[in-house]
């Protein structure tokens, strides 16, 4: 029987849901929503039947506090999937959401109106978009689980219970378990298909973590306990006459505390990558966590080898190979490799992956359950979205894994594969299993579907389809996506906040984050010393959480501390500036979560100026004209040319202020210096300049894609910026590209590189390189003589202090890349 639910009209106090008379019935405290079971049944307690139907429903999912009151949220339809491990599997196809108190005595605002209107349409689209339920939560469960599960699969695997916050009371009723459904977001999608005179049943399941649970641009990376964006475990199984066999594999946004925020008039925002001390910690614990779960570990990198995305690829190797944590990385960049859409390049990755594949093998059960063999290891994927790439690679793992078995088995001849006709039906669920996907993180269908369909080639009416995905993707995440990430934030309990607050209340929030992070990074320098030593942060989390600003709200050994934004290299980052008697600390924060994300100790002696004044900045597109501190730090001992680190600083505010308010904050940090040792000149300027210019010219770079020359003007600037455009020296136009020197590794004179690479004529001894995590420059310089001034400059400012990557790809080189 189905469930049904009325409003208790005799004591006006409950919700009561039954499933018929000698059944416990449960009822929900219309006030507060806590729950109590009458163990008799509905009828037990003499209650009228007659009292108010409110819906009739199938099962209820839990309980929410939206704009006008508290609502059961109720699986009201759903369309069955398939049959995994003995039970029916369903997808939810209709969502109602039943209100505890009567919408009568709700609050007459038509904001909270229009909010839980928007609210509720929003739930019921996310809870109908890939979220399946079974009776027992068996779907939860891996092939081979079941038989040696100690306990429920919904504690066993409660990271994949997406309505495990909202149904807490009710997973822990043993009363309320014929009324819950456990939803499990994802996909779920079953298949046959013919390998000769055999018809071989198969499924593939995803199952989504609820942990960092989000959207494209609103969750990003990982946060202090390992969990990652966009992390989902996929299973592909395969039912044989005596046995099935499976394969999981999972993919998850890149283990590193960066961020990526949609921006209306840039298609790519740059992802901006922070610098963490917490960092190898928390992957630690990520690494930690899939080993516990799956064994082994193989991460597979999918992003571009160059350009902004290879800012934070470029770091996920470099960190995971440095804290040895004992996982192999394969990288393999797909744009370039896959190049006009030659998908059949994949075939050079598996093959490679083949040892690693053989070494983890699969979980193979027999008819009796019996397991006969368990997976031992897990191929991790990642590119930026760990959506398309993502998708188009797990599915020819998959495959790979399939014909390496049936090699095995003698069905295949060694070294063969099957053939696309024949996986036709399998490659349809991999294609609807990142349609899915998608829609869950981004919004819209995954790109790249018909070479999950047909195993490659390039098809015009594909690239035409992707490109429509692609802007409607732009547009969703761009503009659409606020309402979306605030139901996933009160589905999963990352938020309890029903209303997102004004623009106002985040201003104020946010200015209270910043000074109370004021506040924790002086304790925490006090901590430390007012001299420690740079680098000296190994303990930095552990030390951040014995701050008490009760025990010690006074630190004789700190002049002062300031919440301020950075404004340099085109970013901007959340600052404080703590001020001891023989130290400047600059900490990079995240005031929102409070959290230190890099501490940048520096002794007074290195500064050699300080500058206080009005500043035209752009950030978002726009110009606006804030009061700043311009500090100037002399060059590292043993080098040249002391303007080596510019670090720009302004009063920390999330909207304009006015500049006399600015201006004194910058007047009392000046005054504040004076008392130190600082012997560099403290001055109040008219207006700050811009960022000093040490040489320009021109130069002709080569095209990383297109490989050709182009002659472009060079401007390398004090804080480390190398920029170039098409213009010239009279009207260079907007940047085409960016390099952060202070981000790179080396500048190669001609000696080194004349043999490196083929140089048009001309070149001959005006020819240089600038080496950077993921990328190679080529250039010459128009002007023979300026050659050393240019090559001992950008020799200099290599590596310095401070480095924030923005190394923009010029356009016109990218027109060979896919669009995803």
């Amino acid at each position: 029987a189905k469930l049904w639910m009325v409003l208790l009209v005799r004591t006006a106090q409950h919700v009561v849901a039954t499933r018929g008379p000698g059944t416990p019935a449960l009822q929900f405290r219309r006030e507060d929503g806590s729950l109590s079971v009458i163990p008799g049944g509905f009828a037990a307690e003499g209650l009228d039947r007659g009292a108010g139907r409110l819906a009739e429903v199938d099962s209820i999912a839990g309980l929410m506090r939206l704009p006008l009151g508290l609502r059961l949220v109720c699986v009201a339809k759903k369309t069955p999937a398939g049959e995994y491990l003995g039970e029916e599997v369903s997808a939810v196809s209709e969502v109602v959401l039943v209100p505890l108190e009567p919408m009568s005595n709700a609050p007459e605002n038509e904001k909270d109106k229009e909010l839980d209107t928007a609210l509720s349409a929003e739930l019921a689209r996310i809870l109908t978009t890939g979220v399946y339920t079974s009776p027992a939560g068996r779907l939860l469960l891996r092939l081979g689980d079941l038989q040696r599960l100690e306990k429920a699969a919904v504690e066993a695997r409660d990271e994949f219970v997406f309505n495990k916050s909202i149904a807490t009371e009710l997973l822990s009723e043993p009363a309320a378990q014929p009324y819950l459904a456990i939803l499990m977001q994802g996909y779920f999608g079953t298949c046959k298909f013919a390998l000769g005179d055999l018809t071989v049943p198969a499924t593939v399941i995803s199952r989504r973590s609820r942990h960092r649970s989000g959207i494209r641009f609103k969750r990003r990376g990982m946060d202090p306990e390992g969990h990652v964006a966009n992390f989902v475990e996929t299973e592909q199984i395969v039912h044989l006459p005596d046995r099935s066999v499976a394969h999981v594999q999972v993919r998850g946004s890149i283990p590193l505390f960066w961020s990526q925020k949609a921006a209306w008039n840039n298609y790519r925002p740059p992802p901006v990558l922070q610098r963490s001390l917490g960092t190898e910690t928390a992957l630690r614990k990520h690494i930690d966590r899939l080993r516990a779960a799956y064994g082994d570990v193989m991460a597979v990198n999918l992003v571009r080898k160059q350009g902004p995305e290879w800012v934070v690829g470029g770091e996920y190797e470099r960190i995971l190979d440095g804290v040895r944590l004992g996982v192999a990385i394969r990288s393999f960049d797909v744009h370039s490799e896959c190049a006009g859409r030659t998908f059949d390049r994949l075939y050079t990755l598996t093959d490679g992956l083949r040892a690693e594949q053989a070494a983890f093998g699969w979980t193979e059960v027999d008819t009796e359950g019996s397991v006969l063999r368990r997976q031992s290891g897990v191929m991790r994927t990642n590119c930026m979205d760990c959506l398309d790439r993502t998708n188009v690679v797990q599915s020819y793992i998959a495959r790979a894994l399939l014909d390496e078995y049936f090699n095995r088995c003698g069905v295949l001849a060694d070294g063969k594969h099957l053939d696309i006709p024949v996986l036709g039906p399998l490659l349809e669920l991999w294609a609807a299993n990142g349609d899915l996907i998608s829609k869950q993180y981004s919004g819209t269908r995954a790109l790249k579907r018909v070479p999950t369909e047909t195993g490659g080639g390039f098809k015009l009416i594909s690239a035409i389809g992707d490109g429509r995905t692609s802007l409607r993707r732009f547009i969703q995440n761009t503009f659409m996506d606020t309402n979306r990430q605030h139901c996933l934030d009160l589905l999963t309990g990352t938020s309890t906040d029903i209303t997102p607050c004004s623009r106002e209340e985040e201003a104020r929030r946010w200015q209270a984050s910043a000074q109370a992070m004021a506040a924790e990074m002086m304790a925490y320098v006090s901590r430390l010393g007012a001299t420690p030593a740079a680098g000296d942060d190994s303990d930095l989390d552990e030390q951040l959480e014995e701050i008490s600003l009760a025990e010690a709200p006074y630190y004789p050994n700190i002049i002062g501390s300031w919440p301020l934004l950075r404004e340099d290299m085109h970013c901007r980052m959340e600052t404080v500036l703590v001020l001891a008697a023989e130290t400047i600390h600059i900490c990079y924060c995240d005031y929102a979560s409070s959290a230190l994300i890099d501490h940048l100790p520096v002794p007074v002696a290195k500064v050699v100026g300080l500058q206080g004044g009005p500043l035209q900045f752009s950030h978002g597109g726009k110009e606006r004209t804030a009061f700043a501190l311009r500090l100037l730090l002399a060059a590292e001992s043993g080098a040249t040319g002391g303007e080596r680190f510019w670090c720009t600083l302004r009063p920390a505010s999330p909207a304009p202020r006015p500049l006399e308010e600015e201006q004194a904050v910058v007047e009392e940090i000046l005054a504040a210096f004076r008392s130190t040792r600082v012997a560099a000149p403290l001055t109040m300027e008219a207006r700050l300049a811009s960022v000093p210019l040490i040489i320009e010219g021109y130069a002709v770079k080569l095209g990383y894609f297109i490989r050709n020359w182009k002659r472009r003007w060079f401007r390398l600037h004090a804080d480390g910026r190398l920029s170039y455009f098409r213009g010239s020296a009279v009207d260079p136009g907007q940047a085409c590209g960016v390099i952060d020197m202070r981000a790179s590794t080396k500048v190669s004179s001609w000696a080194e590189v004349a043999g490196a690479i083929t140089w048009p004529a001309g070149a001959e001894g005006r020819g240089l390189a600038i080496h950077t995590a993921g990328r190679i420059y080529y250039l010459y310089v128009l002007d023979p003589d300026a050659v050393p001034a240019w090559t001992a400059a950008l020799q200099r400012s290599v590596g310095g202090a401070g480095a924030v990557a923005d190394d923009v790809s010029e356009s016109d080189e990218d027109d060979a890349a896919l669009p995803f």
